[in-house]
C-alpha cells in the first residue's frame, strides 16, 4: 500500500509544480515582487517539474519511435517549436534588462508561461530524441556517459543561478574564491568533455537508407549551424525572463552544434558506400518477406508471383521470368513474369528452348551472362540483344530434383556482380523449398478434401443400400457390399411384391469414387419406381436403359442384373445387362453352374439395339437350391502376385459352402476372398447377395 501511495504522490509531483511555477508568475505580476530566490527557486521547479515527466514521455508511442531518420525529424520538430516559443516570449518581452517578469497582465502571463513551458519542454524532448539516437547500438558506458553529459548541464544551470544569486551582494570573497578555484571552467571543460564524448555515438548513420543520409546531411547542416544563430539571436530575451532557460539555451546550442556537425561528417563518409548499404537491407527483407511465405504462403499463383517480385528486389534486375518444369513433358512452363514485352512472353511460352533456362536444365548449374550478344553459348537470345545484354539464370532445386528455372534480365552490359550470382542461388533454394513446400500443403489439402468428399459419399451409398434383409417364407436371404477407396458403384436392393415374389437387382456402375456412388444413386431410384408397374426383368432393363442414356455421359455405363423370385410358381426370371452370370446351385446335382444370358451394359447403346440384345431366362428353383448375385470385383480379387480369383474358383468355394444358412455362405466367401487378397488392397467393389431356397 505504502508503495501505490509512493507512486501515486511521484506521478502527481511534476504536474503540481508547474502548477505552482504558473501561480508563481501570476503572484509576482501581482504583488510587482522581485525576489532573486523566489525567482531561482521558480527557475528550479520549472525544470524539475518537465524533467519528472521524461518517464511519462517513454510511455507514449508516437514520442518512441525506433526509426533512426523518424528521430531525426522529431529534433527537426522540437527545434521548430522551440523557436516559436522563444519567439512568443521576445514578443511580449519589454526592452529592460532587469532579471524580471515582464508581463503586466493576465493574457500576458498565460502567454508567457505556457511559452516559458513550451521552450523548456521542447528542450527536454530535444534532449530526450537526442538521447534515442545516442543510445542506438550502444555500449556499456553509453548509458553512463550520457547520464553524465545531462548531470553536467544540470550543475552548470545551478552554478549559473549560484552566481546570479550572489551578484549585487557583499560577497566578493566567495565570488573570488569560486574564480580563482576554476569553478566554472572545470564546469565548462566536463561539459565540453562529455559532449565530444557524446558525439562520437552515431551508429544510427549506419541504418539509413541513400536517401535518408542525404537528407539527414543537410538537416545536420542545419541543425549544427542553426542552434548558434538561434541562441544569438534569443539570448537577450531568455536572460532577461531567466536565466536557467538561457542557460539550457546555451548548452543546447553548443551541444546541437558540435554533434550534428560530428554527424554530417559522419554521413559524407558513409555517402559513397551507402547505395550498398541500401541493397544489403533490400537484400535482408527481401529474403525476410520470401521467409515469412515460406511459412504463410501455400496458394500457387501468389507465390511464384512473390518470387519473380523479390528476384528483381535483392538483384535490381530490369526484368524476370520464372519457368516450372514439367517431368512428364520434360519442357519448361513459363508461370511467372516481370516487365517482359508480349514477344518475349510469346517466345517463352512457345518455344520454351530459346530461354536460358533450358541451358541451365540441361547443365543443372546457374549461368550468369554479362554480354549476351557476344556470348556464343547464348546465341538464341541475341533476338533479345537490344533490350538485355546481363542475364542470371539459377535453377530451383529440391534434393536432386529440378523444379524450375529462375531468370533475372538487365538491360546494360556487366550489370551484375559476382555477389548477385551468389544471392540469386541462396534465394533459389529459399524459392525451391516454399514451392515444394506449396505443392506439399495443396496434395495434403486436395488429399483431406477428396477423402471428406469419399466420406460423405460413402455415408449416403451406405444409406442407399438396404439396411436390413427381406423377411419371406421359403426364402433365406443375405446381402453384404464392401467399398473400394471408400466410395465405389456397386448397387444391390430389393423389392417384395406379395406375399409369393420378390425382385433382386444387383449393379456396378462404371469408375470409382464420389461419382460413381452418385450414379448408383441415380439407377436406385429408377430401378425403383419401374419397379412398381411390374415389368418383366427384360422390359425392366430396356425401359431403364432408354432413361438413362438421356443423363449418362458417353463414357458411363452400368452393368445389371435384375431377377424376380416367385415361390409360388418355384421359379426365377431373370437378365443381364453386361453384369456377371448367376451362379445357380441345383440340390438335385450337388453343384454350381453359372446361368449367362445375352445382354449388354446399360448406357452402351441406344433404342431397340439394346432390346435386340437382351435375353430373359428362366429356371425351376427346388428346396436347398442357392442363389449367388455377384459384382465383378469378386472375381477380380487379386492377391500379391496379382492372381485373380476368377470365376472357377468361385464356384467350387460356393459349391462347398451351400450347407449353411445364407448368412454362412456369405460370411465363408469374404472370408476366403479376404484370405486371397491378404494385405493387398482391394482395387474394386465387391458384392454379394445370397439367396437360399428352403
Amino acid at each position: 500500500m505504502k508503495n501505490k501511495s509512493i507512486k501515486k504522490i511521484a506521478s502527481f509531483l511534476p504536474i503540481n509544480l508547474l502548477i505552482a511555477v504558473f501561480l508563481f508568475d501570476g503572484l509576482t505580476i501581482v504583488s510587482q515582487l522581485r525576489i532573486k530566490e523566489a525567482m531561482i527557486i521558480r527557475d528550479l521547479a520549472l525544470i524539475v517539474g518537465f524533467l519528472l515527466l521524461v518517464p511519462a514521455l517513454t510511455r507514449i508511442k508516437w514520442l518512441n519511435v525506433k526509426e533512426p531518420y523518424k528521430n531525426v525529424l522529431a529534433v527537426l520538430f522540437c527545434m521548430l517549436g522551440l523557436y516559436f516559443a522563444m519567439t512568443f516570449i521576445a514578443f511580449f518581452a519589454e526592452s529592460t534588462r532587469d532579471y524580471a517578469f515582464t508581463g503586466h497582465s493576465v493574457k500576458d502571463l498565460v502567454l508567457l508561461t505556457l511559452a516559458s513551458f513550451g521552450c523548456t519542454g521542447f528542450i527536454i524532448l530535444i534532449m530526450h530524441k537526442l538521447q534515442a539516437l545516442i543510445y542506438i547500438k550502444r555500449k556499456r558506458t553509453t548509458e553512463r556517459n550520457f547520464r553524465f553529459l545531462i548531470v553536467v548541464m544540470l550543475i552548470e544551470v545551478l552554478y549559473a543561478e549560484f552566481r546570479f544569486l550572489l551578484s549585487g551582494k557583499d560577497a566578493n570573497a566567495v565570488t573570488t574564491l569560486m574564480s580563482e578555484a576554476g569553478v566554472g571552467q572545470a564546469i565548462l571543460a566536463l561539459f565540453v568533455l562529455f559532449i565530444v564524448i557524446n558525439s562520437f555515438r552515431n551508429s544510427w548513420i549506419s541504418y539509413l537508407t541513400k536517401s535518408q543520409k542525404i537528407k539527414s546531411l543537410f538537416l545536420s547542416i542545419l541543425f549544427a549551424i542553426s542552434p548558434l544563430l538561434f541562441h544569438k539571436q534569443f539570448s537577450p530575451t531568455a536572460i532577461r525572463y531567466s536565466l536557467a532557460m538561457d542557460t539550457l539555451l546555451s548548452q543546447l546550442a553548443v551541444l546541437l552544434s558540435v554533434y550534428w556537425f560530428t554527424a554530417a561528417t559522419v554521413i559524407l563518409f558513409h555517402l559513397p558506400t551507402a547505395g550498398i548499404v541500401d541493397r544489403k537491407m533490400q537484400e535482408i527483407r527481401s529474403f525476410r518477406d520470401l521467409s515469412r511465405a515460406l511459412s504463410s504462403e501455400f496458394d500457387f499463383k501468389k507465390l511464384i508471383d512473390k518470387i519473380s517480385g523479390l528476384s528483381i528486389e535483392i538483384t535490381g534486375a530490369n526484368a524476370t521470368y520464372l519457368q516450372i518444369y514439367n517431368t512428364s513433358t520434360d519442357r519448361l512452363h513459363l508461370v511467372s513474369y516481370r516487365n517482359l514485352l508480349a514477344p518475349e512472353i510469346r517466345e517463352l511460352q512457345e518455344d520454351p528452348q530459346t530461354s536460358v533456362g533450358y541451358a541451365v536444365l540441361q547443365d543443372r548449374k546457374p549461368i550468369w551472362i554479362n554480354n549476351i550478344s557476344k556470348d556464343n553459348q547464348l546465341q538464341y537470345l541475341r533476338k533479345w540483344k537490344r533490350r538485355f545484354e546481363s542475364v542470371i539464370a539459377v535453377p530451383l532445386m529440391s534434393y536432386d530434383k529440378i523444379l524450375g528455372v529462375l531468370c533475372v534480365l538487365k538491360f546494360q552490359e556487366y550489370g551484375f556482380i559476382p555477389e548477385d550470382l551468389d544471392l540469386m542461388q541462396a534465394f533459389a533454394d529459399h524459392a525451391a523449398i516454399a514451392l515444394e513446400n506449396s505443392r506439399l500443403v495443396n496434395e495434403s489439402i486436395e488429399k483431406e478434401r477428396l477423402e471428406q468428399e469419399l466420406k460423405v459419399a460413402h455415408e449416403a451409398q451406405m444409406k442407399l443400400l438396404p439396411k436390413t434383409m427381406p423377411t419371406m417364407q421359403g426364402l433365406d436371404i443375405d446381402a453384404i457390399c464392401v467399398t473400394a477407396n471408400e466410395v465405389g458403384g456397386d448397387y444391390f436392393d430389393f423389392f417384395q411384391f406379395d406375399e409369393h415374389r420378390i425382385g433382386v437387382v444387383v449393379g456396378d456402375v462404371s469408375g470409382k469414387g464420389a461419382q460413381a456412388a452418385f450414379y448408383m444413386a441415380e439407377v436406385k431410384g429408377i430401378i425403383k419406381s419401374l419397379s412398381q408397374s411390374h415389368l418383366s426383368p427384360r422390359e425392366l432393363l430396356i425401359r431403364a436403359n432408354d432413361i438413362l442414356c438421356e443423363s449418362f455421359e458417353r463414357t458411363i455405363f452400368v452393368s445389371l442384373i435384375y431377377a424376380v423370385i416367385d415361390r409360388q410358381k418355384k421359379e426365377i426370371v431373370f437378365s443381364r445387362a453386361g453384369h456377371c452370370p448367376l451362379l445357380w446351385y441345383r440340390k438335385d446335382d450337388s453343384d454350381s453352374q453359372f446361368v449367362e444370358p445375352r445382354g449388354i451394359g446399360v448406357g452402351l447403346v441406344r433404342g431397340a439395339l439394346f432390346g435386340q440384345i437382351i435375353e430373359e431366362k428362366v429356371l425351376p428353383l427346388s428346396p436347398g437350391d442357392t442363389l449367388l448375385l455377384f459384382t465383378d470385383g469378386v472375381i477380380e480379387a487379386r492377391n500379391r502376385k496379382l492372381q485373380e480369383l476368377e470365376e472357377e474358383s468361385l464356384r467350387k468355394l460356393f459349391t462347398d459352402f451351400t450347407q449353411g444358412t445364407s448368412s454362412e455362405i456369405k460370411k465363408k466367401l469374404v472370408g476366403e476372398i479376404r484370405t486371397f487378397v491378404g494385405s493387398e488392397k482391394t482395387h474394386d467393389d465387391l458384392t454379394l447377395v445370397v439367396v437360399k431356397i428352403n
